[in-house]
């Protein structure tokens, strides 16, 4: 993930790294 001096930039990273950890719990929890 590239960082830059944009605050829409680093939310959307943050928020993309966000709903990748969602959908890794989301996983986990299916295979439960």
């Amino acid at each position: 993930v590239k960082f830059r001096r944009d605050g829409k930039v680093l939310y959307y990273s943050l928020a993309d790294n966000h709903i990748q950890t969602l959908f890794a719990q989301g996983l986990e929890h299916v295979t439960e």
